[in-house]
């Protein structure tokens, strides 16, 4: 028989603390019933926040976006802003997708700055920026010329 009990002694007070029948007691089943109340507190919590980014996402990103950019990239996009939302971190990404025929997309999500004044007229500044971060290497065996930039703003 295994009886699991403990008695705890709280401000003079006596409080029995037993567990239920039910209760997992050897070390493996209650390491597994905390792994699985982790994954579902983070699971819930990334729930809430893909519940904000999406709408915001689609009210936000211009027609161009949605014109342009594949559905598997978006939903790509979409995933990647709301783990760095949900992580409280800054919107500072660099996504890499290899395609089917040996091509590589590169996506830069940057953060926009609060005045639009500002954020336009740095826009060039940020643009070459982002070129001089490319990864060019013309002497690798490997090596993919650049075949297009696509450059898309957020409206907030």
């Amino acid at each position: 028989n295994n009886v699991q009990g403990q008695v705890q002694y709280n401000n003079n007070n006596r409080v029995r603390n037993e567990t239920a029948s039910w209760q997992p007691y050897k070390n493996v089943d209650i390491q597994r019933v905390t792994q699985t109340a982790i994954i579902h507190e983070i699971t819930h919590q990334q729930s809430q926040t893909i519940a904000k980014v999406v709408p915001w996402f689609l009210a936000n990103m211009p027609s161009s976006y949605f014109n342009t950019v594949p559905e598997e990239f978006r939903l790509d996009h979409m995933k990647a802003v709301s783990a760095i939302q949900d992580a409280n971190m800054d919107l500072h990404l660099n996504l890499k997708t290899h395609l089917p025929d040996g091509r590589l997309v590169l996506t830069y999500i940057r953060p926009g700055k609060a005045d639009q004044t500002a954020a336009r007229k740095g826009a060039t500044g940020r643009i070459l920026n982002l070129v001089k971060d490319l990864p060019w290497n013309h002497n690798a065996v490997d090596y993919l010329p650049l075949s297009r930039v696509q450059v898309f703003n957020s409206e907030d």
